[in-house]
């Protein structure tokens, strides 16, 4: 029989032969109350050990949720910090084609210049080349022109010489 506190306070024994009360009865009552006790001191134990490992758990459940905030954090600022890196590793490279991009573009405006400047001398070394052909050719002309004038007066002296050879 399980014993409540009122059972203990409400419980009258019977009194035997006046005053005293019934010793079996009462030596009955205080063994049923002994393992009652007992029994409640052992859930009290039990409960008392299940709560300290439950306490310790809790406590550990803490720390890593301690643990696992500073993670958090720590991945947080890792993570902005990588960001700002990978921008920072962005600008850089954009800078830097854009410094490539200019020095091709300027590479290419001297490139041209050069061409244009080899171009012009080009042009100006064929006119000269016509100029001078052209002079060649006509001092040619003349020289033909002279030479077959003299030919021309060479054939006319020649054949006056014929015909005074064929008279004689």
């Amino acid at each position: 029989m399980k014993l409540t506190p009122l059972d203990i306070q409400q419980h009258q024994f019977e009194k035997k032969k006046g005053k005293f009360y019934d010793a079996a009865e009462v030596d009955s009552f205080l063994e049923t109350a002994r393992v009652d006790y007992e029994e409640v001191l052992r859930i009290v134990e039990s409960q008392k050990e299940q709560i300290r490992n439950l306490e310790a758990q809790l406590a550990e459940m803490h720390a890593n949720e301690r643990v696992l905030k500073d993670a958090i954090v720590s991945t947080q600022k890792i993570t902005e910090e990588i960001k700002i890196n990978a921008q920072k590793e962005a600008d850089i490279m954009l800078a830097e084609a854009r410094l490539d991009a200019e020095r091709l573009v300027d590479n290419a405006r001297k490139e041209i210049d050069r061409l244009q400047d080899d171009i012009t001398e080009l042009k100006r070394q064929r006119i000269k080349a016509e100029t001078e052909i052209r002079a060649v050719l006509h001092a040619h002309d003349q020289l033909l022109e002279a030479t077959s004038d003299r030919m021309k007066e060479k054939d006319t002296e020649s054949s006056k010489v014929r015909v005074f050879a064929k008279k004689a």
